[in-house]
């Protein structure tokens, strides 16, 4: 099996059990879920001039009240309107798309701007105040420091993760693609069955953050109405550093970079497998069960020269309130660069090269979404009217881990000593998108930044072909409970790819250094292949802790395929109260309110599913038939044909396999194990 043949389907597991029996009580009814009964959204402001309303923005700062929030402002991407070459030149191609398709893009990045009015030598304003600040022009005072062109009044802090929702969480419709209902994009709700990084569906219980405190923290400001003289800086320092740098704007630059690497996440080069002969072809990907030493830092970690070893690097969520990476997947690049380095300073392994003038290494291990056409072709250009499937997506979950392997053949003229360093890097703007831009205008593209989120190293001693090797069994030092924690994110890490045998060893590894590791115990629970083994592990977890909320989940699963319902909703109702935010808590408590056949209690919960996930097509087809049973065909009608807008097409499947057939750099990426081999030395 080459490295471009996708994974086979993953071993079957308790987990795999608990998905189908969630999943039945949708399949019987065949059909949808609830209304959209989401919370009221904030007043729309209306349309302005695109003059009039840079002239509002200009005017909070001129005033005199806020010139602090006005110059953050204007550093900040939301300030960016057609001075930005690259939604500029994505507007353009827009515009040749349509009309239709031209306004939607200028709804997130002009909202208030009248976009007929927007000229190149009267830009649309970007997201102004008015779009955030619902707001009425008033009349100006004769003070000349009180001429304020727009009076503001700031929503209440409640309302604006709903704020941010307008432009953060992306879809179309026929209107824009001449196709349909397509999800693009989602920085709130981090749960989604078709995150193909995730193929065996386990998921960390999450709870919608607000927006406020990572992207604009109090700071201090002389500005009028500040508290404490403080005020929320509105920077929206996030991960916008393309357009600092066009600017020649060093402050906003080292905000958004400093942000970037609050460690937010972490790199662990965590372990590595027994040597093999170099070239061999790799291990099975699924079902085996290759035993690995780590972690690396606490043992004498080893190799032979002539031989090839796997290095799993383990690529951790800490205090990223959304996905990994946000935002718009396919814009930017998010990569792993691992480099092997001997003492006599060469270069013996290199994945993931690039520069700031140079396209990433094709065959780096990357985290991006990757969308295709219906003929089977990469959406380029960022032209997102152009997607109908996403032919791979690779995203980390809030909280969770990932994993990914690289294979080192070691040379037999290798040092004494190799130092592999694994980096997290991140630009902005895939190169050939910002290299288009620019050949478009006539220009060299200027150099992009390219940042290093987060980085992890290890050391190796290098012994010749077929000598022994040392202990390499038991981590010396360090903390015991660290070093479980380690082995806990590789196992669930292994375990999110459907690599179940391999994870069970590796969780196995964590309770031997610690037996009551709550979240080890859930996890192997999921990766046995026993339904009863399953639930006595989950049964002992909430036992040890009542406030395991993700060990009350899975146990409610057990407990419905066991057809216990009431002792099932116990369960899921347990997890909600510790999770009320969690839409997918509330669609099982509904999946089995219906086997119980309390239909007005399913509609009640799965209301309360769309309230947070307007667009949940399981839920609307949950809810087609709960209406159904009542005797209400419109509303069971309402939800079915809500159910066919959202599911996804059948076709799409159809084009995605036929793009990964010709990009086999993509298929590999889809394929959840997998491994990377070094790109050119040269």
């Amino acid at each position: 099996m080459n490295d471009s043949t996708p994974s086979p389907r993953p071993p079957r597991s308790a987990f795999g059990l608990l998905a189908a029996a969630a999943l039945l009580p949708a399949l019987a009814l065949l059909g949808s879920s609830s209304t959209a009964a989401a919370t009221a959204a904030p007043a729309k402001p209306q349309a302005v001039p695109a003059r009039a309303a840079s002239a509002e923005t200009r005017s909070c700062g001129r005033s005199g009240c806020h010139p602090d929030i006005t110059s953050q402002w204007q550093s900040s991407s939301h300030s960016a309107g057609l001075d930005s070459p690259w939604y500029k030149a994505t507007l353009e191609s827009a515009k040749r798309s349509g009309e239709g398709t031209a306004a939607w893009c200028a709804g997130c990045h002009e909202p208030t701007t009248a976009p007929a009015t927007a000229t190149a030598t009267a830009p649309a304003a970007g997201v102004s105040c008015r779009s955030c600040h619902v707001a009425k022009p008033q009349k100006a005072s004769s003070r000349k420091k009180d001429r304020c062109e727009l009076k503001a009044v700031p929503h209440p802090e409640p309302a604006a993760a709903a704020t941010c929702d307008g432009c953060h969480r992306g879809a179309v419709d026929e209107t824009v693609n001449g196709y349909r209902w397509l999800r693009l994009f989602d920085d709130r709700k981090a749960w989604d069955p078709d995150n193909d990084a995730n193929p065996s569906r386990i998921r960390y219980l999450w709870q919608s953050p607000g927006c406020l405190d990572c992207h604009m923290p109090r700071v201090a400001s002389r500005d009028a109405g500040g508290e404490g003289g403080s005020v929320r800086s509105h920077r929206f320092a996030a991960a916008n550093t393309a357009l600092p740098v066009f600017r020649g704007d060093r402050a906003q630059l080292q905000a958004v970079t400093d942000f970037l690497r609050d460690s937010r996440l972490t790199v662990d080069l965590f372990a590595m497998t027994h040597g093999s002969p170099a070239g061999a072809p790799p291990a099975p990907r699924v079902g085996s069960s290759e035993d690995v030493w780590g972690p690396l830092d606490r043992i004498p970690a080893t190799v032979r020269r002539g031989e090839s070893n796997r290095l799993d690097v383990v690529v951790r969520s800490r205090s990223v309130g959304h996905r990994f990476p946000g935002g718009k997947g396919d814009l930017g690049e998010v990569w792993l660069e691992v480099k092997a380095v001997d003492d006599k300073g060469r270069v013996i392994f290199w994945s993931g090269r690039a520069d700031e003038t140079s396209p990433v290494d094709p065959g780096a291990h990357f985290l991006r979404t990757v969308w295709t056409d219906e003929k089977g072709e990469r959406v380029e250009r960022h032209e997102l009217w152009r997607a109908r499937v996403a032919a791979w997506r690779q995203l980390i979950e809030p909280g969770a881990p990932h994993v990914a392997r690289f294979r080192m053949d070691v040379p037999a003229e290798a040092g004494d000593r190799i130092t592999v360093t694994a980096s997290l890097r991140y630009r902005k703007l895939a190169w050939d998108f910002h290299r288009q831009v620019f050949a478009a205008l006539g220009q060299a593209p200027p150099p992009l930044p390219i940042t290093t989120l987060a980085e992890g190293s290890a050391r190796l001693a290098v012994v010749e072909a077929g000598a022994a090797l040392p202990d390499m069994g038991a981590p010396a030092g360090g903390d015991p409970a660290g070093n479980a924690e380690r082995w806990n994110d590789y196992a669930v890490g292994l375990a999110l790819q459907g690599d179940f045998p391999a994870s069970r060893k590796a969780f196995d590894r964590v309770l031997a250094l610690e037996p009551d590791h709550a979240d080890a115990l859930t996890n192997l629970a999921l990766s046995v292949q026993s339904l009863s083994d399953a639930m006595d592990l989950l049964e002992r977890v909430v036992k040890l802790d009542p406030r395991q909320a993700r060990a009350r989940y899975y146990l409610g699963g057990t407990k419905r395929e066991g057809t216990h319902y009431d002792e099932a909703l116990a369960q899921f109702r347990a997890a909600a109260e510790l999770f009320p935010g969690d839409a997918e808590i509330r669609r099982e408590i509904a999946a089995t309110l219906l086997l119980k056949q309390d239909f007005p209690a399913a509609v009640a919960e799965l209301e309360r599913v769309l309230a947070v996930d307007p667009e949940n097509a399981a839920a609307h087809l949950a809810l087609r038939q709960a209406w159904r049973a009542q005797g209400n065909k419109e509303n069971a009608e309402r939800h079915l044909k809500l159910y066919e807008r959202y599911q996804e097409d059948r076709a799409a499947q159809a084009w995605k396999k036929a793009f990964l057939a010709s990009h086999p750099d993509d298929a590999r990426e889809q394929a959840g194990i997998h491994e990377h081999r070094s790109g050119s030395l040269r």
